[in-house]
């Protein structure tokens, strides 16, 4: 028998360990837009008549907020960490201008449809606020990701 005058101990992660496991938020959202990869290839390539340039664009970006939506939910180390901290400063001003300031200021159509005031132009921020923060927290905050000396983690890409 022990000495009963010891605390128990218990098998908790220390503070800093839990800091670095992503929320299972970000995994649900990362499936989430995975989903919509082939919604919105369909909406463009067959439903859409007057796809722009605009369009095209953001087609090629969307799959970078997947896989940074990915690497961050799931702690995983994809690519160099400077393309990931180029892109936080990149696809906010780029989510902006694509999202409010091209279809409201300058009237150009978003997948060939004008924009009205209405619930789907509320829903633009609910996606694009968290991948842009997810994008910051993947790109500068998750050191546990980038740095393999980090406590013993090993990151295999």
């Amino acid at each position: 028998m022990s000495d009963i005058y010891t605390t128990p101990k218990a098998n908790v992660l220390d503070k800093e360990e839990s800091r670095n496991i992503p929320h299972v938020f970000w995994r649900a959202f990362f499936w989430f837009h995975l989903v919509l990869i082939p919604l919105i290839v369909v909406l463009v390539v067959v439903l859409s008549e007057s796809v722009g340039v605009l369009d095209y664009i953001n087609l090629v970006i969307f799959p970078f907020i997947v896989l940074t939506l990915f690497g961050y939910g799931y702690s995983k180390k994809i690519g160099p960490n400077i393309f990931w901290r180029f892109l936080c400063f990149a696809y906010p001003i780029w989510f902006i201008y694509y999202e409010f300031i091209a279809p409201l200021v300058l009237g150009v159509p978003s997948y060939g449809e004008k924009v009205e005031l209405d619930f789907w132009l509320a829903l633009e921020p609910v996606f694009g606020v968290p991948a842009c923060f997810a994008i910051y927290k993947y790109s500068f905050k998750s050191c546990h990701i980038w740095d393999s000396s980090v406590k013993g983690i090993e990151n295999k890409a």
